[in-house]
């Protein structure tokens, strides 16, 4: 029986084996690269899109092909960008492969082009130009997609030429190795059975001792000396061998489980990225003060390309007094940058960043928030608060660089710290459990409001009315601290006074610098803002602001 299990256990390794092998053959084919046949992209398709992941295979690589008599470019990036960059633009985007021989591909229909082309892109991974271009990928690492444009803004892939490779060439040799592998241990097991069946044919040996009793050998079990008998020798050979086959045969069949090229399901799962990656912050604030030191100075409507939301609006109000002034405005430079930001799994993003300025003569760290609406725009500063040094809090960021948002206990005690400076800002008195307001940055306001109710001032019927700013939500960019949170804020005051008829009064050259309208009704309104910094710890909470700011003016009834 032992022949027969050993025959019946090789003869199905080597069934399957053969089977394993002549599958592989069949499916990748005797070549060492298989490739699709070509393709050409959707009459006006944008951009051609690869997702790394749809590719069915595993332990081996691929590689995108394009050909074109134009110039084109192709980039690399995380699906998050591009997902957003491509959302509403006709792009053609490959859904399957089936190797050997076809891409299966379908045009998106959507605008003719994106607002801002494909080349000038900062989030790209890897790039490349040419009228060939090409891309080689891991199926086993992590997956990115794949996008190829045209290089100049008018051109087009009319007529591009686009194929799908993949490397097999490990596939063949181990096939051919299974091919052996199962040869031998069917003949193994053919073997084992033929020896089996002819067993039964074999005569009885004759007894080696006299008539009624047995020989020395049969008495003992074996031979003289303890030797085992020919016959039981020959089965143990046999045994032996047949396990080696059966041996074999799994080494051979560990061997085709091995990283060589084989089908895969594809498992796909949305994309992911943190706002920024390291260094990138500081690359971009220093892009950030050159062009903000020329908007200031030379170029005003560029100011929207840097800046945006209240930080935008306090800006435009500081030019105007300069201006009105005759003096100068530049931007800070710096020389440390710290940042970081969550993940996300679509536009839009953000980042804080906290900065030393380059300018030892500023006692302050400057702590930003920084925007970018989509992929096609670029990041801008949508709030930046000057700060002790000490007031800037530690964020701990991961191996990707991101930082995980604020707990919900910092959201509600940076509102409640909203909710006190409002009361503060608009009546002067410190509402129980506030920080010091007062310390805070919070005063030279109260101080303003009261030189303008002033006896000697002229004015009458002074108010002052404020409110959280909310135009841009604030309060939802927060980002854990190593023991809390931090998170930016801004509260809108208006100060409405009354000039008796009889009285000529000097406004000032900030409240006429930013003076909306040319009325001459007795009733002035100055519409400021006031920025701030709140951090946790624990149950502690802070508060830094810089001072206020004048917006705007007006006059009328």
């Amino acid at each position: 029986m032992i022949r027969v299990a050993i025959g019946a256990v090789c003869a199905l390794c080597g069934l399957v084996l053969a089977g394993l092998s002549v599958s592989a053959i069949s499916v990748v084919g005797t070549e060492k690269v298989m490739t699709t046949d070509a393709f050409e992209v959707s009459e006006g398709a944008y951009a051609l899109v690869l997702d790394e992941a749809i590719v069915p295979f595993e332990h081996t690589e691929a590689t995108l092909t394009v050909t074109s008599d134009q110039e084109l470019f192709m980039g690399t990036a995380n699906g998050v960008d591009v997902d957003d960059y491509l959302t509403g633009v006709a792009h053609e985007e490959i859904t399957d492969v089936d190797f050997p021989r076809t891409a299966h591909h379908r045009l998106i229909a959507g605008e003719p082009a994106p607002p801002a082309p494909a080349p000038e892109r900062d989030w790209w991974t890897d790039a490349d130009t040419g009228t060939t271009v090409s891309r080689s990928f891991d199926l086993d690492a992590e997956p990115h997609m794949i996008v190829v444009t045209p290089a100049a803004e008018d051109g087009s892939l009319a007529g591009a030429q686009i194929t799908l490779s993949m490397q097999v060439g490990k596939v063949l040799g181990m096939a051919m190795l299974g091919f052996a592998g199962a040869a031998a241990l069917l003949g193994l097991a053919a073997f084992a059975f033929l020896r089996s069946w002819f067993s039964r044919f074999r005569p009885r040996p004759k007894s080696q001792g006299r008539r009624g009793r047995p020989s020395s050998a049969q008495a003992s079990g074996g031979l003289p000396g303890g030797r085992t008998p020919r016959r039981e020798r020959g089965r143990l050979r046999r045994s032996v061998t047949g396990m080696a086959g059966v041996s074999i045969g799994a080494l051979v069949l560990a061997g085709c489980g091995a990283d060589f090229p084989q089908p895969t399901r594809p498992e796909l799962s949305p994309y992911e990225r943190p706002a920024v990656q390291p260094g990138q912050p500081g690359t971009f604030l220093a892009s950030y003060s050159e062009r903000l030191d020329a908007a200031l100075q030379e170029n005003p409507e560029a100011l929207e390309t840097v800046q945006t939301g209240p930080l935008l609006e306090r800006t435009r109000a500081e030019m105007l007094i300069a201006e009105y002034g005759d003096t100068t405005l530049g931007a800070a430079a710096y020389t440390d940058v710290r940042a970081g930001g969550p993940v996300f799994e679509s536009y839009p993003l953000w980042f804080m960043a906290f900065a030393t300025p380059q300018d030892e003569e500023i006692d302050a760290a400057e702590a930003m928030l920084v925007t970018r609406a989509s992929a096609a725009e670029e990041w801008t500063v949508a709030q930046s608060v000057y700060v002790p040094p000490e007031a800037v809090p530690t964020v701990l960021a991961d191996e990707r660089g991101a930082v995980e948002e604020a707990p919900e206990a910092h959201r509600e005690a940076a509102d409640a710290t909203v909710a006190g400076a409002v009361e503060y800002l608009q009546t002067g008195t410190v509402p129980d459990g506030a920080p010091d307001l007062a310390a805070a940055g919070f005063e030279d306001f109260r101080t303003y409001v009261d030189e303008l109710g002033a006896e000697d001032t002229g004015f009458t019927d002074l108010a002052v009315e404020c409110s959280p700013y909310d135009e841009v939500p604030l309060d939802q960019y927060a980002l854990a601290t190593e023991a809390g949170g931090v998170s930016f804020a801004e509260v809108r005051c208006r100060i409405t006074v009354n000039v008796p008829d009889d009285y000529f009064v000097d406004l000032g050259d900030e409240i006429e610098a930013v003076m909306t309208t040319d009325d001459e009704g007795p009733v002035i309104r100055i519409d400021v803002s006031q920025p701030m910094l709140v951090t946790t710890d624990g149950d502690e909470v802070a508060v830094s602001s810089p001072g206020w700011y004048m917006l705007s003016s007006s006059t009328g009834e």
